[in-house]
């Protein structure tokens, strides 16, 4: 997904959803990972969690742009646990940060929680492990 924000200026970011392939052409899940591309270089890269081996469920359901850079959303879980966990990435100078993380819990027989957590510093897009910040 290209990043079309006025603030970029003349770098092509766009962030993208990959995996490897093995030798018969089936995806490597433990090689997914969201890759930042500027100007068509690797600029940096997030590992996902292996689906049902280390979290239960786990899928990326969106990457969308937002006002200040762009968001990954992921969601996990099952039964009375399920959660929806938006990740926002905002553009400082040259970089991106991990600027805030949406929490959303519930399940079969539980009620809708939903947290906001401002990251504070910041934390660059380069050291961030989306399984940290899973419950």
């Amino acid at each position: 997904m290209p990043l079309k924000n006025k603030q970029y200026g003349s770098n092509n970011y766009k962030v993208l959803q990959l995996c490897n392939l093995d030798s018969e052409g089936y995806r490597n899940k433990s090689t997914s990972r969201i890759e930042l591309t500027k100007n068509a270089k690797a600029v940096s890269s997030i590992s996902l969690p292996i689906p049902d081996e280390e979290v239960k469920n786990f899928s990326v359901t969106k990457i969308a742009e937002t006002t200040n850079g762009f968001e990954v959303a992921v969601n996990w879980g099952g039964g009375n646990n399920i959660y929806d966990v938006d990740f926002y990435f905002a553009l400082r100078g040259s970089q991106f940060y991990l600027d805030e993380i949406k929490t959303g819990k519930y399940g079969a027989d539980t009620e809708v929680t939903r947290t906001t957590k401002k990251i504070n510093p910041p934390i660059p897009i380069n050291k961030v492990k989306i399984i940290g910040y899973l419950e």
